[in-house]
């Protein structure tokens, strides 16, 4: 149990070194957005740790590591390619706005709470790769197709909102195509459906059922913390009663059937 601690503590101080360098860098940029960035390919690198140190067996470890890098690639390109073409993400420029002076420690805390999350959310990746079993489950192999419902749904609903993005009559305006008729956070939705995918591939082994841990966590950030609250705080300011009326009959997360005059 000591060795498990001390793995994880030395996984926890590579990130935490990783993002101070990102910190300092946005100290330069003024643009806090690479924690974000930091946060992605942290998970990577974390669990890329854990497979160096832990035999969960080389199939098993794929199984994981695969899909993992495969979301990191994706999101960490998407996440640098908006830093190119825009300013800094809106949630942290008000952030730096309302904090002034204090922009520089409150940003750091920021920074060095990834490697956190990365620790908390990385749980049902550490209990796989401490299964020395070499079989292959087949809720493994479940867990792995609901990853490609999230992955591919995320996708859709991300492309969806790009295409009525680029016209230029919709800006503005709500977009309530395909999956965003459904749903206000689409994304947000298929983003947890991968953790659950996680924790589902994890229940296979040994004490696989601490790994909702991960699911959990994801939820509560994207319902209570810098997800949707954000988001739709900003989107009322925005387009004000065409939001609000959005609000009222479309389900927040879930995707479900439009609703009339009822808030979800």
């Amino acid at each position: 149990m000591t060795d498990i601690f001390l793995v994880i503590l030395k996984g926890y101080a590579i990130l935490f070194v990783m993002q101070t360098i990102l910190w300092l860098i946005q100290c330069k940029t003024k643009d806090a957005s690479t924690a974000d960035v930091g946060w992605s390919i942290g998970m990577v690198v974390l669990v890329v740790w854990y497979a160096l140190h832990f035999d969960g067996g080389r199939i098993r470890e794929m199984l994981f590591l695969f899909p993992l890098t495969i979301w990191s690639c994706r999101l960490s390109f998407h996440l640098i390619s908006r830093m190119a073409r825009t300013k800094e993400d809106s949630r942290y420029a008000r952030f730096r706005e309302s904090w002034g002076r204090q922009a520089t420690k409150n940003f750091f805390l920021i920074y060095q709470l990834q490697p956190l999350l990365n620790v908390m959310l990385s749980v049902p990746f550490l209990i796989a790769f401490l299964n020395p079993s070499e079989h292959i489950h087949a809720t493994e192999i479940v867990g792995l197709a609901f990853w490609i419902i999230g992955f591919s749904g995320e996708i859709i609903a991300d492309q969806q909102l790009k295409y009525f993005l680029s016209k230029p009559e919709n800006k503005g305006h709500v977009c309530r195509e395909g999956l965003w008729g459904y749903s206000r956070h689409p994304n947000f939705f298929f983003e947890w459906v991968m953790w659950v995918a996680y924790f589902i591939m994890a229940s296979a082994s040994p004490y696989g059922l601490l790994g909702i841990i991960a699911p959990l966590v994801m939820l509560f950030l994207l319902i209570k913390v810098t997800g949707i609250p954000l988001m739709e705080a900003n989107a009322l300011k925005t387009k004000g009663k065409e939001f609000k009326e959005y609000m009222e009959t479309t389900s927040m997360f879930i995707p479900f059937p439009k609703r009339k005059g009822i808030l979800s």
